[in-house]
């Protein structure tokens, strides 16, 4: 098999939450973040303003551990922010090995 994703074998180009494989986001560097009531159901809002793209709130979720992040944000909350170049340097090496 050539250097190929499962989920490019899938859907040519799309990722499928399911099948991908989290990267690992180094934190030697990060900001904090405290959720107010405006970020309630919105991560992506808090990825926008801190990561500069709405599109990785995933990465905010996954440092740290919110498994949905509808409902297990909290007022007051404090959050781990990994830096963005982080997070970039992350999905250039690619996956972790499962």
């Amino acid at each position: 098999m050539t250097n190929q994703h499962v989920d490019d074998l899938v859907s040519p180009g799309r990722l499928r939450f399911g099948l991908w494989k989290v990267p690992l986001i180094d934190l030697a560097e990060y900001d904090l973040y405290t959720v107010t009531q405006g970020d309630l159901q919105r991560i992506d809002r808090i990825a926008s303003q801190m990561l500069g793209d709405p599109a990785l709130w995933w990465a905010i979720a996954i440092v740290n551990n919110i498994a949905n992040p509808l409902k297990d944000l909290t007022v007051g909350t404090t959050l781990v922010i990994p830096h963005a170049s982080s997070v970039s340097a992350a999905l250039a090496q690619g996956v972790t090995e499962e």
